[in-house]
């Protein structure tokens, strides 16, 4: 009967080992893009990924007249929020912080969504040696509608700015990547 406990363990310590194995090696398949004619390619493909890693919810409103404007950054686990387009394809999570939630919206509750991308617009703001790229579309979510606009920079790093129906305007700083396609 002693036997048993201990395969129990070794049992989990193997299967938490694995975990946290195939974690590491899902993050090291990101590759950050950093030179602008090939995020200009990846992005007139309509194929390509990016990673978040900070989230900055944004107040629309104050509780009292003399209260300061106050932006939040909240750091966010890599791997923990991304979007991806696949040709017409939007594919996203992120987690959300926004006004009136005292925990995190993670999960189902977060942004979730993966649909048709609705009134896109692509344009190439910015000359010599610093452009961006302003990728803007809308989309059907899980469980609600959003307007998300992107401004991916000269560098790679990534900026998206959401506004949905139901929520309060939430933006995420990251980076566009080479994922394990």
């Amino acid at each position: 009967m002693k036997s048993k406990p201990m395969d129990m363990r070794y049992i989990f310590c193997l299967c938490a080992s694995l975990f946290f194995l195939s974690l590491s090696a899902h993050s090291q398949s990101y590759q950050p893009v950093t030179d602008f004619r090939t995020i200009k390619q990846l992005v007139d493909s309509n194929r390509f990924e990016m990673v978040f890693t900070i989230a900055t919810t944004h107040h629309t409103f104050f509780i009292q007249p003399d209260t300061p404007y106050t932006d939040q950054n909240i750091r966010i686990g890599q791997d923990s929020a991304f979007i991806q387009i696949r040709d017409s394809l939007a594919i996203g999570y992120l987690p959300y912080f926004g006004t009136g939630y005292s925990i995190p919206q993670t999960g189902s509750r977060g942004i979730v969504f993966n649909n048709k991308m609705l009134d896109v617009v692509k344009s190439i703001r910015g000359k010599g040696r610093r452009p961006s790229v302003f990728y803007q579309f809308s989309v059907v979510g899980k469980n609600d509608t959003y307007k998300i606009n992107l401004d991916i920079r000269y560098n790679g790093l990534c900026y998206i700015f959401i506004n949905s129906l139901h929520r309060s305007p939430i933006s995420y700083t990251g980076q566009i990547v080479k994922g394990s396609n």
